[in-house]
């Protein structure tokens, strides 16, 4: 959503909101407002997932008793 809209205003118009672009361990988030300038963030993992969509990440982890597994999550510009 447009930044104003989340924070609660009604917009006429608003800027224009990209597809998701994926591989196997990243998310690119790309929105272009209507000042002209593009908003770009990156949410990657330090695993592939299972499965990644534009809007989800499934990541299907055993663990076993005194057993851990570490998963790093970055988001960005």
């Amino acid at each position: 959503r447009d930044m104003f809209e989340v924070r609660g205003s009604t917009r006429l118009k608003r800027g224009m909101a990209h597809a998701a672009e994926t591989d196997a361990t990243c998310v690119l988030l790309r929105y272009d407002g209507l000042d002209g300038l593009a908003r770009i963030s990156a949410i990657s993992f330090s695993q592939a997932p299972d499965q990644l969509t534009g809007d989800r990440a499934d990541f299907l982890i055993a663990v076993t008793r005194r057993s851990g597994k570490v998963l790093y999550v970055e988001v960005g510009p």
